[in-house]
């Protein structure tokens, strides 16, 4: 079991929980992946994020997320790239259909929105 794997790596902070739903995500070469996040940010610890990958539930973090410094307010955002960990080799990342919507029903399947739903209560 590499350390470097993402499935035993429960997080760098106590200020987080992460739940595993699903033993992975798909197979980086079984086609095109559909990704939605649910993110509410929370920086005094009531935060989460909800990860779907082709309508299946991947994960659930829980916790410190997002920022409170001084006039942020209204805009947080939320930042995904290939950004840490780099590696020697080539990478090649497309980010086709990207949506960003107040609402579930805005971005993603019917499917994935009722996982979401579900996962809030």
């Amino acid at each position: 079991m590499p350390v470097t794997d993402w499935r035993y790596v429960n997080g760098c902070t106590s200020d987080l929980e992460v739940i595993h739903h699903a033993p992975g995500l798909p197979a980086a070469n079984s086609g095109w992946i559909d990704f939605a996040f649910f993110i509410q940010t929370g920086p005094k610890g009531d935060g989460r994020i909800e990860i779907l990958a082709n309508d299946r539930w991947i994960a659930s973090v829980k916790g410190r997320i997002g920022h409170g410094g001084e006039g942020l307010g209204d805009n947080q955002y939320f930042k995904f790239g290939p950004y840490r960990a780099a590696h020697d080799s080539k990478w090649s990342v497309l980010y086709d259909r990207f949506r960003r919507g107040p609402g579930c029903e805005h971005v993603a399947s019917e499917t994935a929105c009722n996982t979401v739903e579900l996962a809030a209560r």
